[in-house]
């Protein structure tokens, strides 16, 4: 049975026994807009995560809506103040749900329903993305006469992607299932193809060397390492790896795998 570890300010957050983080928007009445309640809650749960030391984090969405994006309202008031007071309110609001994604731990975004905005450009910055072929996906911001938000173009950069480019410029919403749209995802699928999946990648993810995971994941999400930086800091990691101890179970662990593949 999963822990509750924080279940306030429209999130919920809870652990399981294979040290698997379930984090949920928890709006489902608003379709989990992300409002500043929920950026204040972002904060204080960013400081329970350091705590807890999950071994990979999942995003989801109570109800039928991974995130519909900012909340309306909010941007409506942000409008009515003066331009530099409202840059500072944006930044700190953006920096709140960005700080979650970008811990030292394996995040999972699971596209439960429709991810919008600010919303999908979270579950972009995850390091592992899966969706429910219902949902529809996409960037509203330059239809609601502003520029994206959350580190979207970012994400574009790094995935040197001309969808996402596409997406930000039109501010059209996607269907998840479009084939072109493939190259977003691990998987799409229905509900329960989908959280099956999550879960399995979760799991298998939480049951690898922490240590090894580490590196790997800082290496994969800094681009901008050149290639001697990148050999340099693998093969001091597999010095440190190979020296610590937890290879030899590893290697053991591997070795009953490939026996029993071959017996198939």
């Amino acid at each position: 049975m999963n822990k509750i570890i924080f279940e306030e300010n429209q999130w919920l957050a809870e652990l399981d026994e294979a040290e698997i983080a379930w984090i949920y928007f928890n709006s489902p009445d608003a379709l989990n807009v992300l409002t500043s309640e929920m950026a204040r809650g972002a904060e204080k749960l960013y400081q329970k995560l350091k705590a807890q030391k999950p071994r990979v984090i999942v995003f989801s969405g109570v109800g039928r809506a991974f995130s519909a994006g900012g909340d309306l309202a909010y941007l409506t008031k942000l409008s009515k103040q003066k331009a530099k007071e409202t840059e500072k309110q944006m930044h700190k609001f953006y920096r709140a749900f960005l700080n979650l994604v970008n811990l030292p731990i394996p995040t999972i975004a699971h596209i439960n329903g429709h991810a919008v905005g600010a919303g999908f450009a979270l579950a972009l910055g995850c390091d592992l993305r899966f969706a429910v072929s219902t949902a529809k996906v996409g960037f509203n911001f330059v239809r609601l006469g502003i520029n994206p938000g959350m580190a979207s173009e970012f994400v574009t950069r790094r995935d040197n992607s001309p969808l996402i480019r596409e997406m930000l410029l039109t501010g059209n919403l996607y269907s998840a299932a479009e084939t072109r749209l493939a190259g977003l995802f691990n998987a799409t699928g229905g509900e329960h193809e989908i959280i099956d999946a999550v879960r399995q990648a979760a799991e298998t993810i939480a049951h690898n060397s922490p240590q090894a995971i580490s590196i790997t994941l800082k290496l994969l999400r800094e681009t901008t390492l050149s290639l001697p930086t990148v050999l340099a800091t693998e093969a001091k990691g597999q010095g440190l790896t190979m020296t610590s101890g937890q290879i030899g179970e590893g290697i053991l662990a591997q070795k009953k795998r490939i026996l029993h593949w071959f017996k198939k």
